[in-house]
């Protein structure tokens, strides 16, 4: 192994990449990827990676994937009633379904 590489398992396949490679970076082929399990957890795309790390891509269509897309779409939307209607009382509380 290379000074500056690190050796991963990514989707149960085992690479060699740059040390200082993210999430970004092994999956910037594919868009529909909007995070990552990294040795069992859900990480952002921008969390570094370390030796003898295991990743796996979680697809937007996901079940992870939607979760994540309806958490971020919440806090974009609260955001945004915030500065249209500074005076809103926002609730916090779960993620629902539908």
């Amino acid at each position: 192994m290379a000074e500056n590489t690190i050796s991963i398992t990514v989707n149960n396949e085992r690479k060699e990449v740059d040390a200082s490679f993210t999430g970004v970076e092994l999956f910037a082929e594919d868009k529909n990827i909007i995070a990552v399990r990294l040795n069992g957890e859900l990480r952002d795309l921008y969390t570094s990676l370390h030796n003898g790390d295991t990743v796996e891509s979680v697809a937007l269509d996901s079940e992870d994937g939607i979760a994540i897309m309806r958490h971020s779409a919440t806090h974009v939307m609260a955001q945004a009633v915030q500065e249209i209607r500074p005076d809103a009382k926002l609730g916090v509380g779960p993620v629902i379904k539908d």
